[in-house]
């Protein structure tokens, strides 16, 4: 059997808007897979399971052309592995994912020209010791992206820079593998000029 239970609340004023959330999902027969290394098949745990989180997005509109606003999510899991009622084992970062937060301001530099700057900031998370599947350890690392929109009569062209400060970091899914094999660093900069019709 699953429980799932989500409380939340919006807000909305003339300049702003927030919502909050928090979740708890408990699972009497969590499906997992269980620490292996790297040359050894990954087996399946079947135990019960918790996982609880919270989510929070604030948009703010200081001015007729600039907005500005960011994300925060935060969850953790456990796992009673022995089944002996006492949830002491965390969950892997193929299930549960670090402290989350992403931000950005966009502006209506002109009435067909418009700009937005987003970051992205991921936490760090070590919960193991081990150092099999899914239990290796995050460190944080931050991303800015940049965006620029030129609206033509038919359509856009758009400018994106990913990575704008070319930072040499490892992706979330590159760091909780923990295996050499799976260890690959994240793309740096990139420049893509895109140009969509509307038909």
């Amino acid at each position: 059997m699953v429980d799932n239970y989500e409380v939340g609340t919006e807000a909305v004023w003339d300049r702003a808007d927030l919502a909050l959330t928090l979740f708890y999902s408990e699972s009497e027969l969590g499906t997992s897979l269980a620490a292996a290394n790297a040359d050894e098949p990954i087996p399946v745990l079947r135990s019960p399971e918790r996982i609880y989180g919270f989510e929070a997005e604030l948009n703010t509109y200081p001015t007729r052309d600039l907005s500005a606003g960011g994300t925060f999510t935060w969850m953790e899991g456990k796992v009673d592995s022995d089944d002996d009622g006492s949830y002491d084992t965390y969950l892997a970062g193929n299930r549960i994912s670090p402290l989350k937060l992403t931000g950005y301001v966009e502006h209506d530099t002109t009435a067909r020209w418009s700009n937005r700057l987003q970051a992205m900031v991921v936490g760090d998370r070590d919960r193991f010791s081990g150092s099999g599947f899914g239990q290796g350890e995050v460190e944080s690392f931050t991303v800015l992206d940049l965006t620029s929109t030129w609206r033509t009569g038919n359509g856009d062209i758009t400018l994106a820079i990913n990575n704008l400060l070319n930072e040499d970091y490892f992706p979330v899914i590159s760091q909780i593998y923990n295996f050499d094999t799976q260890y690959t660093a994240a793309p740096g900069r990139s420049v893509m000029v895109t140009y969509g019709v509307d038909w």
